[in-house]
């Protein structure tokens, strides 16, 4: 039985990029350790970008909603039909 915390990757040289197939690598080792903390790093920057994709969708989502509910009756829909929607 192999050991769970060992991994069949791919490692690719930086400089002279060249690929070594099937090199085994332990995830407790002091690269992989590394590499991980590198990525669990918080990216303020990544973060803020989200939270404004976040209130985009949501200033979208109320926007069209709020236009909808307004001009509905210009294009002919009663209150009955959509007020499931809109409660």
């Amino acid at each position: 039985m192999s050991d769970p915390l060992r991994l069949e990757i791919a490692v690719m040289d930086p400089e002279s990029h060249h690929v070594h197939d099937g090199r085994a690598t332990d995830l407790r080792s002091p690269s992989v350790t590394q590499k991980m903390r590198e990525l669990r790093r918080i990216n303020n920057f990544t973060n803020l970008g989200f939270l404004a994709l976040d209130y985009c969708c949501l200033i979208a989502t109320i926007g069209s909603t709020i236009y909808f509910a307004e001009n509905r009756v210009g294009w002919g829909i009663p209150w009955d039909g959509i007020s499931p929607f809109l409660a």
